[in-house]
Parts: structure tokens; C-alpha cells; sequence
């Protein structure tokens, strides 16, 4: 009986140790940390109501320089990934509409959320009107009989 004893010890230590090694690698590993941050958010007008695809969102530093440039989907949505940890200002613009610009902090792991709502640009309209004075043969504005 010592004989399966034995046996079974070492087996029961030989599968302990195979199942703790096994496990190790899973306790173990960790998701590497994510030290960038995310602008998302969404482009429309009317107070949200309608949502504006094609807008052009751009990210610049706090001191002016551009890291990103995206325009807005079919609902309106946008999100800018890989934004090192810091303030940015977000400018909106589109065709029709008043320019938005925001200012954003961006911080590591997590997304920022934005929503802008472009106000409609006033229509501006101009018309010259260029005419020459009507002079006469003489040179005279007097009519003649």
C-alpha cells in the first residue's frame, strides 16, 4: 500500500504543479495600460435635434498646433483615438453654418465627450449695381428737338 501511496502523492504533486503553472500566465497578465485618451461626441443643430454628417471636427494643441482632423458620419458622431493626456480645442465648421470651437481636457484611459450644436449661419447677401450716366451726342444730359 505505501507503494500506491507513493504513487499517488507524486501524482497528485506532479498535476498541482502542472495546474499552477498553467494558471500563473492568467493571474498573472495584465492589459497593458492605455495612456491615451479619446474625443468622441456628436455634431448637429437645432438644439440636437438634427444631426449633421459631414461636418469637419479639428484638434489642435493648446498651442495651436493641428494633431487630428475628421469629419462627422451619417448620424452626426465623431471620435478622435490616441490623444495623449492634455487640453485641447476642438473647432467644428461646416457649409451653412457658424464655426464652434471648444475647449476639451483629454485624460488617459478615458473618452471625452462633446457635443457640439452649429448654430445656422446668417445669410449675407451683396449686389452691386454699376451703371454709366446716359450722355448725349453733345454731351449735354438736355434733351434735344
Amino acid at each position: 500500500m505505501s507503494l500506491f501511496g507513493g504513487f499517488r502523492t507524486a501524482f497528485f504533486c506532479s498535476t498541482l504543479v502542472a495546474v499552477s503553472l498553467s494558471i500563473t500566465p492568467i493571474v498573472c497578465a495584465q492589459p497593458p495600460l492605455n495612456l491615451s485618451g479619446v474625443i468622441e461626441g456628436t455634431v448637429s443643430t437645432e438644439d440636437g435635434t438634427v444631426k449633421l454628417p459631414g461636418a469637419v471636427i479639428v484638434v489642435r494643441t493648446s498651442s495651436g498646433q493641428q494633431v487630428a482632423q475628421q469629419m462627422s458620419d451619417g448620424d452626426g458622431r465623431f471620435s478622435i483615438a490616441d490623444l495623449e493626456p492634455a487640453r485641447y480645442i476642438v473647432s467644428v465648421t461646416m457649409d451653412g453654418f457658424q464655426a464652434s470651437e471648444s475647449s476639451v481636457v483629454v485624460t488617459a484611459g478615458a473618452a471625452a465627450t462633446l457635443a457640439v450644436d452649429l448654430r445656422i449661419a446668417p445669410i449675407q447677401e451683396r449686389v452691386d449695381v454699376t451703371a454709366q450716366s446716359p450722355v448725349s451726342a453733345t454731351g449735354s444730359l438736355a434733351a434735344t428737338s
